[in-house]
């Protein structure tokens, strides 16, 4: 420190008793003289010169100006503040967050760098592959992906055969609702032809076929006889669909045999002749129409070519019987009704609106003699036939 008198300050140097203590201690030193020795004037100028200038040689060295000493400070200011601001990155980098990321990097680095690291037992090198778990994961992220399958859609045996049975179920489904068995066809086609040949074919057995005048040899079937079938022909129901005015209605009270009874129209049986039973009736839901006959020749066949259901409504219902070559030939032409046994305050009650046999192995001589009566009616009514008729009586008279 140095204390100035006045408002002026000048530069630091060392006080007169300093530098005098200073050339004391470098006169008293073996190697500027000895005390002994006698120097001249000039010698010892010369001596204080040279002491002076190792007093500012030492002072120079060991002190530094004001100058230097801020110029030095501002340095360490720097310093400092470059410390800080690593001190800062330092720290933002020793957060948790900021290690987990830095270890996370590095391992993800190693685990690249490893990743093409191939190690080998022997003295041979082979090419790189994947390794079996990085296959498999391979295979799992394709087997992932849309462009092979969606995980959902894979399906166990049990669940395939289930999808399986589905899919079969719905196409006999499909294929029921769209074509027919080869027996539903055949059945239909036979159903036709029959029809065909009734209207068109053969000999009409019974022909007041819609009761207009009795019962159309229409009997009570019950081999019991207990009286619990009756058949009668009344007036017929509004909803009758013929345009007689009577049918048949025929009344079950209770049981009879074959199971509930039902009527007889008789169908005579002669060697290989074919004959169709056709009716229209109303039988309540729930009872079945059945075939009854006696022996009508070896191998004989009578079946339904309809439904024979009841269903409530008014059906058609018709039979064919084909008789055998040979054999026994008695008659036909039974039906009767299956389901739950009437009472007689309970009774079944049904209709018929029509029925008639068919012959269709036979002609009907009273067709062909009214199709010749009408050819020979049609022969006589062309106007040449007129013109003859009447110049014949002209020129009689």
């Amino acid at each position: 420190m140095k204390l100035e008198k006045g408002t002026k300050d000048t530069d630091w140097s060392l006080a007169p008793e300093d530098i005098q203590a200073s050339i004391d201690a470098k006169a008293n030193s073996s190697d500027v003289y000895v005390k002994t020795e006698v120097y001249t004037k000039a010698q010892t100028d010369s001596a204080i010169k040279l002491a002076k200038d190792e007093i500012n040689l030492g002072v120079s060295s060991t002190y530094e100006t004001k100058t230097n000493v801020e110029t030095q400070i501002n340095g360490v200011k720097s310093s400092v503040t470059n410390l800080e601001s690593r001190i800062s990155k330092a720290e933002q980098k020793i957060t948790d967050s900021a290690i987990i990321q830095t270890v996370s990097q590095t391992i993800n680095q190693a685990k690249t760098e490893a990743a093409f690291v191939k190690l080998e037992k022997g003295t041979k090198d082979t090419d790189w592959s994947l390794a079996p778990e990085d296959i498999q994961a391979s295979i799992d992220a394709k087997a992932n992906s849309s462009d092979v399958y969606v995980k959902t859609e894979v399906y166990t045996k049990a669940q395939t055969d289930s999808a399986i049975d589905v899919t079969k179920n719905a196409i006999t489904q499909s294929v029921a609702s769209t074509y027919e068995t080869k027996t539903e066809s055949t059945t239909k086609y036979d159903t036709a032809t029959a029809i065909a040949k009734s209207m068109n074919e053969g000999k009409v057995l019974y022909t007041d076929i819609a009761f207009r005048t009795g019962r159309n040899s229409v009997v009570m079937y019950n081999n019991t006889g207990n009286g619990n079938v009756v058949v009668e022909r009344i007036t017929k129901p509004t909803d009758c669909p013929t345009t007689s005015t009577h049918c048949i209605r025929i009344t079950h009270k209770g049981t009879a045999s074959p199971n509930l009874g039902g009527f007889h129209q008789n169908i005579q049986s002669r060697a290989n002749a074919v004959f169709i039973q056709k009716f229209v009736a109303m039988l309540p839901s729930g009872y079945t129409l059945n075939t009854a006959s006696n022996s009508m020749g070896d191998g004989y066949s009578d079946k339904w070519l309809t439904s024979n259901k009841g269903t409530g409504k008014w059906e058609t219902y018709i039979r064919r019987v084909i008789c055998g070559s040979t054999g026994t030939f008695f008659n036909g032409g039974h039906v009767h009704v299956s389901g739950a046994t009437p009472t007689i305050s309970a009774p079944l009650v049904w209709y018929l609106a029509s029925c008639t046999c068919i012959d269709i192995t036979d002609t009907d001589e009273r067709v062909t003699d009214l199709t010749s009566r009408i050819s020979k009616a049609e022969q006589k009514i062309t106007d040449s036939a007129i013109i003859q008729t009447v110049s014949q009586t002209i020129n009689q008279a």
